[in-house]
């Protein structure tokens, strides 16, 4: 690949009006033409300049796309030879939010990535991630593991395999009154026990 053609692809990914799929494309054309002489042009891109959060745009989120484009740089470096930044993906994944629908999504754009790369110290990146005591980064590292669709997932399993929730259960009740009196008292006015005459 020429340089020029490095430069026009690197130019092309770093520019935040381009379209975020189109930009997604140039990056992994980049890895998959230029091969490991990708490194130095990806790591100057992974340095761009970010644009600033703007709440005024109505289903758009200039930094949740730049977060997007971040997860496919680090894919490209992977891909190129470069395992280094692996461990950013845990942090974007946990500061991603929900503006951005369909093919945009974080989420998916991050699992996609994170099933290209295939390597099992960054799905437990993501389940430490959800271990932490922050409830967005929690339940975007969930729907993350979700999202890849592991073979014996960490979330979301069946219940069959538990053979003792599948036998019959039966008991008898023996002071239901006495129990809904209780509540009824406790409840300090807002419920009331009606009583019915037996037929």
């Amino acid at each position: 690949m020429s340089d020029s053609e490095i430069t026009r692809l690197q130019s092309f990914a770093r520019d935040s009006r381009n379209d975020l799929p189109a930009r997604i494309r140039a990056i992994e054309d980049l890895s998959r033409l230029a091969g490991r002489d990708a490194v130095a042009p990806l790591d100057e891109l992974w340095r761009r300049p970010r644009p600033a959060p703007n709440p005024t745009l109505v289903n758009w989120d200039p930094v949740a796309a730049e977060r997007v484009v971040d997860l496919y740089i680090i894919l490209a470096l992977y891909k190129s030879g470069d395992p280094s930044r692996l461990a950013e993906i845990a942090p974007r994944v946990g500061q991603a939010g929900r503006i951005l629908q369909g093919p945009d999504d974080e989420l998916r754009n991050a699992a996609k990535v994170v099933r290209a790369i295939g390597r099992p110290e960054v799905i437990q990146q993501l389940i430490a991630l959800a271990q932490k005591n922050n409830p967005k980064a929690t339940a975007n590292a969930v729907r993350t593991l979700q999202l890849l669709n592991l073979p014996s997932p960490p979330t979301g399993g069946p219940v069959n395999a538990f053979p003792e929730l599948n036998s019959p259960v039966s008991f008898t009740i023996h002071r239901l009154g006495e129990e809904l009196e209780t509540i009824a008292r406790l409840s300090a006015g807002r419920m009331t026990r009606i009583t019915t005459a037996a037929k």
